[in-house]
């Protein structure tokens, strides 16, 4: 029988023992004799092992799993005890009580439940990192600055984060399952006609809204083939990043250029409108003192002096002209004085 069995009696005493069992608990000479069975008995599973006996004395059989057997100093056997309660018969007086021992191995089966478990360990540790890299990839698609749309082989959305939603306007569980085009058709144009191996910049094209709005984005794909031991497959990553804000900023910027350049423009005519006024005002001087001149040659009463007077009018009005042309173009603060509406009217 390829199991260990051994009678004992109710002394603890092997009464009879087949050679599997010396085999297993006297596998040399030099090792202590099976003649009783309890001190081969590990101490922690000792206890164990006599509530065992007491419960097959009542019931007539019992087990204990996995006890643990000290053959010698450097081996021992791990194996399920079986006892069954017997009462061999006497010539005279009353049977004797004795136990039939049977002691299964374990140690195959405990090494190959070890591998098992230190197998389920190892797998749920790389579940849990695989979930925890999940996770953090999770965290960075839905921090990140910029849309993030992953597409299979059909070019069917999988992944959509919430800066995408946010972009285009449409909420992630309405957005998956649709196809690249109904947002970036330009980009799906050109992915169904590029052949990608890592990565690559599209640039800038126009992206549609839920809503059918443009809007001008920049955008770049990235590439992966997936290996047959996790389903094989292709995802397509494309990124796109709004560029409203930019060409917002570009505009502004432009403008103010323009106006810089008005007012340079401006600077130079006011510069050289004070050097026509400087010329003009000396001419003016000259008219305005022969003027002068003529109207102290005239007699009172003559009919040229009314004329003198005229051009000494019009003079004056130019010179106050030139100096207005003049504190233009000296960018001065405007000078107010009282003036009469008869003279100017």
């Amino acid at each position: 029988v390829p199991l260990a069995l051994m009678v004992v009696d109710e002394h603890d005493m092997v009464v009879q023992a087949n050679s599997m069992a010396h085999r297993s608990f006297q596998p040399t000479e030099r090792d202590r004799p099976l003649t009783a069975l309890m001190p081969f008995v590990c101490p922690q599973d000792a206890a164990r092992v006599r509530e065992v006996f007491a419960q097959a004395q009542d019931l007539g059989h019992s087990e204990a799993k996995e006890v643990v057997f000290l053959i010698n100093a450097t081996s021992r056997i791990t194996g399920d005890l079986h006892i069954a309660h017997i009462e061999a018969p006497q010539t005279s007086g009353a049977p004797l009580s004795q136990y039939l021992c049977a002691v299964i191995d374990q140690g195959p089966l405990l090494a190959e439940r070890q591998a098992l478990q230190h197998s389920a360990v190892t797998l749920q540790q790389r579940n849990e990192q695989l979930h925890a890299s999940e996770k953090r990839l999770e965290a960075v698609i839905n921090s990140a600055l910029d849309a993030i749309v992953c597409v299979d082989q059909r070019q069917r959305i999988t992944v959509f984060n919430p800066t995408a939603a946010a972009l285009f306007q449409c909420a992630a569980s309405d957005a998956l399952g649709s196809t690249l085009d109904r947002f970036l058709p330009d980009a799906a144009q050109a992915l169904a006609f590029a052949q990608l191996t890592t990565q690559a910049l599209l640039g800038e094209m126009t992206a549609l809204t839920a809503s059918g709005k443009e809007l001008a984005v920049e955008v770049s794909v990235s590439f992966e083939r997936h290996a047959e031991s996790v389903g094989g497959g292709e995802t397509t990553t494309v990124f796109a990043r709004d560029l409203t804000g930019r060409k917002k900023a570009e505009a502004h910027r432009n403008e103010l250029e323009a106006q810089l350049r008005e007012s340079h423009k401006m600077q130079a005519v006011g510069t050289m409108a004070g050097g026509i006024a400087h010329d003009f005002n000396n001419i003016l001087g000259a008219i305005l003192g022969n003027v002068e001149l003529a109207k102290a040659d005239c007699a009172a009463g003559s009919p040229v002096l009314e004329s003198l007077l005229e051009i000494d009018k019009a003079g004056r009005r130019a010179r106050d002209l030139v100096r207005q042309i003049l504190t233009f173009s000296r960018n001065e603060p405007p000078q107010r004085t009282a003036v009469s509406l008869a003279e100017v009217v």
